[in-house]
């Protein structure tokens, strides 16, 4: 198997370089993990930011069958 087709087969299994910036290390560093909008109120069944959510519930599950109990989100 060549070398290249080797390195980046490692490199999708564990990343070396930052997502948002490529600076070797980790997934995300420090500045650009602190630099991600965050979400901090979300429905518990889907995910959705509290933005979502109407006096009804939540407009993007509110009726829905999922195919999960539930879920968490971290960011926009």
């Amino acid at each position: 198997m060549p070398i290249h087709l080797l390195e980046g087969l490692a490199e999708a299994l564990s990343p070396t370089r930052c997502a948002g910036c490529e600076l070797p290390g980790a997934l995300l560093c420090p500045a650009c993990a602190a630099a991600l909008p965050r979400v901090e109120r979300a429905c518990p069944r889907c995910g959705a930011p509290a933005s979502a959510r109407s006096a009804d519930g939540c407009r993007e599950c509110a009726g829905r069958e999922l195919a999960f109990a539930g879920a968490a989100c971290l960011g926009t």
